[in-house]
């Protein structure tokens, strides 16, 4: 017998694979499969097949399977023989794999080694435990009711593999036999920071230079985008030793290394999108604008909407589409923090224009502003925009300088014919500012201005992205729970159950500067529900309606919570208030729902039941006292 999860879950029996049966059944081989020599109780069996929705008969059901099972494994076996590998164990159920029979324990027992092990002989070790996977574990089971947590652990454990093996690859002069394992997880992981630090230290010791740089701007940019953070210390230190290995590169060749190609920053040779999924309406204004330029006359669009909307895949559409028609696409894309120079975004543009004689050097915008350097701009933009059509795009508006928002005023003015503009800004968290705000008001006077508002994915529009990323149609209540934004709806399809990780890290990135007063009001309302009676929250915190309402205001700016009512307000995304719900330790949690009880009507006994026996112990026994009227 050979057993696989590291991927989708495979069973062979002498060469020949074989069917695990029915879905619900091979995902509890497979969940047997990960706790492989270890037992299971059939409780917890349960729990993870069917979660809250427990069937009557569940019990003979999971007997029913395991038979099933033992059958597959061992066709021969006698009816009601336990048969060597599906045993029963007390209450519950164990696999017991013979060494080299189940890819997980293979993996779990390398790993293990490895860490005994020095150097070298660690090295070779952990090259063979990571040359078992072929995907995200349990692939293609992720999307059972209760999976996350079980292949999740997985996954974590094939990470940190990958990123101790990367380092002593690097350190071995070997790290050629880690670069697949470590692309696989960079795939499977796109913000884990580690992981994708350890692919570009990979990378850069395998000559791949310029796919190093590559690498390091990608992530940087969503990061910035999707997390809005800057990369930590273990990407930092990777970048900075590519850039020291392209010196040494550069210095010993006496020629300049290989950059990728680029139209703006963006590779040469994209590989084929993907089909935008709705967004009609929005792409009718954006072509519109694309044909002015492309019958000589200008075109000004700002697309708003707040994080995750999908503003940067819009770009993406409509400069694609642009540049397939012939016209010459020039990205900017602005970027947080302070260290960032000034006019970046425009230093970007420049440098995608072609030089023409007469019209700066195209770094000039980069070294100083002023109105001689931006008439220059648009010199270089008008003479590009007289033999070709130009679509100048600048992301993350937000996060603009002050000398690029004048750059922006600037070429509004005096934008030459055959150019449009298009331009993508967040509209809350962060809130525009002053200056931000003007950019958008002289932009709004010009005759071809155009102000697309991008809200939220219709259901059909949310079902149509989820069969693209999925194959599969949408999970019921995805939209009530994203609300219809792309970003969440694209990170559920990856992590179906649970909050996925990456909405856990966006939510704690986004509320990490509030003070501790609006930090436990905000976990209280994400304990009360989805809609937030104003009067309630203000009682369990034990403070009065003004003040309530004043610790309301940074949420609300966030995007955290919004209004909807005279008395109420409401999370805007469901998943959001999970994600804070499920970051509040245990205990304060339980404290936090005894305080919700004592601020609801008496009368309203099913909700106090429901935050009593969300409270723990200390609830339950409240509610037993109350239940036996003691």
């Amino acid at each position: 017998m050979k057993l696989q999860i590291l991927g989708p879950l495979r069973v062979w029996r002498d060469d020949v694979e074989l069917n695990a049966g029915p879905r619900q059944q091979a995902y509890l081989l497979a969940v047997l499969l990960a706790h492989a020599g270890r037992p299971i109780s059939t409780s917890a069996l349960i729990d993870l097949l069917w979660g809250d929705d427990v069937p009557a008969s569940a019990m003979n059901i999971v007997h029913k399977y395991v038979g099933a099972l033992r059958r597959v494994l061992e066709p021969t076996l006698p009816s009601r023989d336990t048969g060597r590998f599906l045993l029963r164990h007390g209450d519950g159920y164990l696999f017991a794999a013979r060494p080299g029979m189940v890819d997980v324990a293979t993996f779990q027992d390398l790993v293990r080694t490895a860490r005994t092990q020095r150097h070298d002989q660690a090295l070779t070790t952990y090259i063979q435990a990571l040359e078992l996977w072929r995907g995200r574990a349990g692939d293609g089971l992720s999307h059972e009711p209760t999976a996350a947590p079980v292949f999740s652990a997985l996954d974590d454990e094939f990470f940190d593999a990958c990123v101790t093996a990367a380092h002593l690859a690097v350190q071995g002069g070997r790290p050629e036999q880690v670069l697949r394992p470590v692309r696989l997880a960079a795939w499977l992981a796109p913000l884990h920071e580690p992981v994708q630090a350890a692919l570009v230290n990979v990378l850069a010791a395998t000559d791949r230079q310029a796919e190093a740089l590559s690498t390091f701007q990608c992530i940087r940019a969503r990061l910035a985008k999707e997390l809005g953070v800057h990369p930590g210390p273990a990407l930092r230190a990777a970048h900075q030793d590519v850039l020291r290995r392209t010196i040494a590169l550069t210095a010993a060749h006496r020629q300049p290394p290989t950059w990728p190609a680029a139209d703006g920053g963006r590779p040469a040779t994209a590989p084929p999108r993907q089909r935008l999924a709705g967004r009609t309406a929005e792409m009718t204004v954006l072509r519109r604008s694309v044909d002015a330029a492309f019958a000589g006359e200008t075109a000004f669009v700002v697309v708003e909407g707040e994080p995750g909307a999908g503003k940067s895949r819009l770009l993406e559409e409509i400069a694609g589409e642009a540049r397939e028609r012939g016209a010459l696409v020039a990205w900017g894309r602005c970027l947080a923090g302070e260290g960032t120079p000034a006019l970046w975004p425009w230093t970007q543009v420049a440098r995608a224009l072609p030089e023409r004689e007469g019209t700066g050097d195209p770094a000039a915008p980069a070294v100083r502003g002023g109105f001689r350097q931006y008439e220059r701009v648009v010199a270089r933009i008008g003479a590009v925009s007289a033999e070709r059509p130009v679509v100048l795009v600048v992301d993350d508006l937000q996060w603009a300088d002050p000398a690029s928002l004048d750059m922006l005023n600037h070429l509004a003015a005096r934008l030459p014919a055959g150019t449009v503009v298009v331009a993508a800004l967040r509209d809350r968290a962060p809130t525009p500012d002053p200056l931000l705000t003007r950019t958008l008001a002289v932009a709004s006077r010009l005759p071809t201005h155009r102000r697309i508002r991008l809200g939220p994915l219709s259901p059909d529009e949310l079902a149509d992205m989820v069969r693209q990323e999925t194959g599969r149609e949408p999970a019921d209540g995805m939209h009530a729970r994203t609300g219809g934004n792309p970003f969440l709806v694209r990170e559920l399809c990856r992590y179906p159950v649970g909050v996925p990780s990456t909405v856990r890290d966006v939510v704690r990135d986004r509320t990490a500067g509030l003070d501790d007063d609006t930090r436990d009001l905000l976990w209280l309302a994400a304990l009360i529900g989805r809609e937030v009676d104003v009067a309630l929250l203000a009682c369990a915190a034990g403070i009065d309606g003004q003040t309530c309402l004043d610790h309301l205001d940074p949420l609300e700016a966030l995007g955290v919570l919004e209004p909807c009512g005279p008395f109420s307000v409401r999370f805007r995304h469901d998943l959001v208030r999970e994600s804070i719900a499920a970051a509040i330790p245990r205990r304060r949690a339980a404290a936090l729902h005894l305080r919700i009880v004592g601020g609801l009507d008496g009368t309203n006994t099913t909700r106090m039941a429901r935050h009593l026996w969300a409270a723990g112990p200390l609830g339950s026994a409240i509610l037993t006292s109350v239940v036996d009227g003691r």
